[in-house]
């Protein structure tokens, strides 16, 4: 066993013995006490503040200058963004901010300045040269501007259209203003504008803006029909013949024309060419209302009562009126023709009643003064108008007999007072005052 025991601790390797200087020597190939490697410990040393040996450098506390550093920073932060909120505010005012009256108005001087100068801006543009090149960039920014002002006056337009369909007439001129403002030279905005003023009768309107649409194209020729309806409206007696003439001698054998011609000589006062313009009508179309009613109305005016009668007839006959029958009895009393006035006055009271031919009698009474003791008017007029109209008949007479009895004033004399004559002699008794 010995010798077992001896051979066994021969095989055991042999170490050298330590040098007393040192406390622990690593045999090769031995892993190291720490239990890391030298990448590991490279590691360590740069995602921490311990060293390799495991033993921290420094401090990991934050200082007093860290924090206010920090603080600073927030501070400017707050700041800005509170600068940035008044700023904002500022800018949101100033945009929101009403402009005042005045600066409209130089807004608007502007935009009439520029407008008026669009034009020349155009002609003074270089044109396209023979390479195809395209327009200036003065031209491109002009374009871009006329487009935009087109699609927001067609914009207009169409809401314009809109309000006039639904009759809200007020409403749709406003947009058509706003149209033409944005595009003076709008085409339909303006023949719109013109149809609302002519149903709504402005005519003072519809002529600044007939005159307008004709200044651009003057062959507008309903255009010029309103033109001339407005003039005679207003009674602008020489400028609607001056149009009627020239339009009449474009067109005549236009019945309207003709018509509006007629009663514009009639209205100046010309009856004979007024009579001749409206037998061309008459001609042409015998039945015509307007042209029989004015006929006769001229006759009536120059005391022809027997020339006015047969118009009188035809125009009741196809378009019963009134006022034609009340004309047509009128010229029937002044050729004393009472039995034919009395037909008249009944089919009149059929038609409208008793009390308007009652109004004829009571209103008009130096019209019947030649019929007024015929035996068919006084029992026509008795039955109609009764013991009132009968009154006030008589009332009339009697102010007329007593205004004829009454002297004229050349034929009035003053009373004369004699003079005062006193007797100087003539003694006054004192006693005769008691």
């Amino acid at each position: 066993m010995k010798k077992n025991r001896q051979k066994k601790n021969s095989e055991k390797p042999s170490f050298p013995s330590p040098e007393p200087s040192d406390f622990y020597v690593r045999n090769p190939g031995e892993a190291p006490l720490d239990g890391s490697s030298a990448g590991q410990r490279a590691a360590a040393s740069r995602t921490s503040l311990h060293n390799p040996d495991g033993r921290r450098e420094r401090n990991n506390r934050t200082t007093d200058l860290h924090l206010l550093f920090i603080l600073v920073r927030v501070g400017l932060i707050l700041l800005l963004l509170a600068g940035g909120c008044v700023a904002l505010k500022l800018v949101l005012e100033k945009l929101l901010e009403k402009p005042s009256d005045k600066t409209m108005q130089q807004w608007a001087v502007d935009a009439e300045r520029m407008e008026s100068n669009d034009a020349e801006e155009i002609l003074s543009e270089k044109p396209v040269s023979e390479e195809g090149s395209p327009v200036s960039m003065g031209g491109a920014v002009l374009i871009r501007k006329r487009l935009r002002q087109w699609k927001e006056s067609e914009q207009h337009l169409r809401a314009a259209e809109a309000l006039e369909q639904k009759e809200i007439a007020e409403e749709a001129v406003l947009r058509l203003k706003k149209a033409l403002r944005v595009a003076p030279d709008h085409r339909a905005a303006q023949q719109l504008l013109l149809d609302i003023y002519m149903q709504a009768e402005n005519y003072v309107e519809a002529v600044s803006l007939c005159i307008r649409l004709l200044d651009q194209d003057s062959l507008q020729w309903g255009v010029k029909m309103d033109l001339l309806q407005a003039l005679q409206a207003l009674h602008q007696t020489e400028a609607c013949l001056a149009l009627a003439e020239q339009m009449l001698e474009k067109e005549p054998s236009n019945l309207r024309v003709q018509e509006m011609t007629a009663m514009a000589h009639w209205d100046a006062g010309n009856r004979d060419e007024a009579l001749a313009l409206f037998g061309r009508i008459l001609k042409n179309k015998n039945r015509h209302p307007a042209a029989l009613a004015a006929s006769a109305a001229i006759y009536q005016e120059r005391g022809e009562w027997g020339q006015a009668i047969p118009y009188y007839l035809e125009l009741i006959r196809i378009e019963p009126d009134a006022q034609a029958y009340h004309d047509l009895v009128r010229c029937y009393a002044q050729q004393a023709a009472a039995s034919k006035a009395v037909v008249i006055m009944g089919q009149a009271v059929n038609l409208y009643g008793e009390a308007e031919v009652a109004a004829w009698l009571s209103q008009d009474l130096e019209a019947f003064d030649l019929i007024r003791e015929t035996l068919e008017y006084r029992s026509f007029s008795g039955r109609i108008a009764g013991v009132a109209i009968r009154e006030s008949i008589k009332g009339v007479q009697k102010k007329k007999v007593e205004e004829s009895l009454l002297p004229t004033p050349a034929e009035l004399h003053l009373p004369i007072k004699p003079d005062l004559k006193i007797d100087p002699d003539l003694k006054i008794d004192p006693d005769s005052r008691r």
